[in-house]
């Protein structure tokens, strides 16, 4: 065993999808769709569940996926998340937790607006509970979450060749390092 490989730890298979009969694919996914009509936040944020390749698949009204919910062995179920290119496991257990665990994120590894359907004290005095009473729509509500995502790395929005001065968004400059023809200002 190499220095570099003594922490890493022992290698996890994924789990591997249950065969799952097409009749009892479409009883699951009709408690789906009528669980995400009922609820609150996914009624407003997810545009459709499907099927395909025996897993379940949920779609936000942008058309990407939020979730996916993978058949395993016994009556389980695995709730993903997407995380770049792969999947991250979120939730296992049967097919009412996973769904709960979907609607009440409030991580924000999926919506992060579950605060909207507790019904604690610190959940009814959340930020998010409290705009919402106010009568600021769900997906507003979620879009700060897709804002940073899509932002998350600096991009340039003006530069002034004249001053040297770049801007990476609107609160902060960064000075870029002379260019041709540049003449030092005297002092």
């Amino acid at each position: 065993m190499q220095w570099r490989h003594r922490h890493r730890e022992a290698y996890v298979p994924r789990p591997k999808v249950e065969k799952v009969s097409s009749e009892e694919l479409a009883k699951l996914l009709g408690m789906a769709t009528r669980f995400v009509s009922k609820s609150p936040v996914l009624a407003e944020l997810v545009a459709k569940v499907s099927v395909q390749r025996g897993r379940f698949y949920v779609f936000d009204t942008d058309g990407y996926v939020m979730a996916r919910i993978t058949p395993l062995a016994g009556e389980n179920f695995l709730l993903e998340a997407p995380r770049g290119d792969a999947w991250s496991a979120a939730k296992r257990g049967s097919w009412q937790t996973v769904l709960n665990a979907l609607n009440r994120d409030k991580r924000g590894t999926f919506h992060g607006l579950g605060a909207l359907i507790g019904k604690g004290k610190s959940d009814r005095e959340s930020p998010q509970a409290k705009l919402r009473e106010m009568g600021v729509p769900v997906p507003v509500l979620a879009e700060p979450r897709h804002w940073y995502l899509m932002h998350r790395t600096p991009s340039i929005i003006e530069t002034a060749p004249e001053k040297a001065l770049v801007g990476f968004s609107r609160f902060t400059l960064s000075r870029l390092p002379p260019g041709p023809g540049h003449r030092p200002r005297s002092s």
